[in-house]
């Protein structure tokens, strides 16, 4: 089943996910979304895969995204988001200048167990900023950081 133009609310403190162009398929107790096109903020998200394995209590939602963007639209969307604290404080302190890609996944318990959120940002020739010291991306290899947290 296709949704155009939907907006999805996935947990209190995110920014709402909006402009998908969603297809929902049913089968059974399970669900799985898949979307080419949507957006977090200013950062587009170019493929996104969600999935119920089944609906009931007790059991995740999990969800698989890509994104890319303006590394201050990164930064930005993550100062609002409930990784303020954590991811958001340390881009506070690092400026990427210029394109990122980033993949988000998220695992979210349909019953009180915390969601957790893991991911990477690969940076491509990149300017990055710390404090005084800036580094020019001349490099051809994508360095890839990883953070895990639990919401």
């Amino acid at each position: 089943m296709p949704l155009q133009q939907a907006t999805f609310a996935f947990q209190p403190g995110w920014l709402p996910i909006r402009d998908l162009q969603l297809d929902l398929l049913f089968h059974n107790d399970s669900l799985q979304l898949t979307s080419q096109q949507a957006s977090l903020g200013q950062v587009a998200v170019t493929r996104l895969d969600g999935l119920f394995p089944h609906l009931w209590p007790g059991h995740s939602f999990f969800i698989n995204a890509q994104l890319q963007g303006q590394g201050s639209a990164v930064r930005d969307y993550l100062q609002r988001s409930p990784l303020a604290d954590t991811v958001g404080a340390a881009l506070s302190q690092i400026q990427v200048e210029g394109p990122v890609a980033a993949g988000l996944q998220l695992a979210i318990p349909l019953a009180h167990a915390l969601p957790q959120v893991s991911g990477q940002v690969a940076l491509h020739n990149n300017r990055v900023r710390y404090g005084g010291l800036t580094l020019e991306g001349g490099h051809r290899h994508p360095a890839v950081q990883r953070y895990r947290h639990p919401l």
